[in-house]
């Protein structure tokens, strides 16, 4: 069996997570260690921390992979429903999470023609009452806005803002008399 040995480089990157934490996760961090295993009721009962607190401060440990839930605790009286047991990762069990992935920053002249084209043919060319019209027309301003083009600038105003333009200017019969 082979045996399963931490590069260093995984220490220092937990290690330097761990230092970097600010002043708030780090207490929920240090407490949640202190305790071994722990709910987030106990360390908010343990520490005088506000539950609210614990609970979100929690969340980004466990993103951060720092602390992770273990099980449930065993109900210790009727009524009371399990909760879940929070665990300090040990430094030798630390995943570095993957970084979101870029977001896109440079216009792609591809998208860009297919989303306005298809705009002129199938919202352009179609009535304000036709049923598909606005659902059609936020999916391609959201893939003009993705290419990186403002979509009011390229296609103008939206199907609401039409519809609302066109609410405002109508006549009304009653005005007639």
């Amino acid at each position: 069996m082979a045996e399963h040995r931490t590069h260093a480089n995984s220490l220092f990157a937990y290690a330097e997570t761990v230092d970097a934490l600010p002043a708030k996760r780090r207490e929920v961090y240090v407490a949640i260690r202190r305790l071994g295993l722990a709910t987030r009721q106990t360390v908010a009962k343990e520490y005088s921390i506000p539950l609210n607190a614990v609970c979100g401060r929690v969340h980004e440990l466990i993103e951060a992979g720092l602390v992770r839930e273990c099980g449930n605790s065993i109900p210790r009286h009727k009524g009371e429903k399990p909760r879940a047991l929070l665990s300090v990762v040990k430094p030798t069990e630390y995943v570095q999470p993957a970084a979101p992935p870029p977001k896109a920053t440079t216009k792609d002249p591809r998208l860009l023609s297919w989303a306005e084209q298809t705009w002129h043919r199938e919202v352009g060319a179609r009535p304000l009452s036709w049923p598909l019209r606005r659902t059609i027309d936020t999916v391609l301003r959201d893939a003009i806005r993705s290419a990186g083009v403002d979509d009011r600038e390229l296609v103008g105003p939206t199907h609401d803002e039409l519809k609302e333009l066109a609410k405002s200017t109508a006549v009304q019969p009653e005005l007639l008399l």
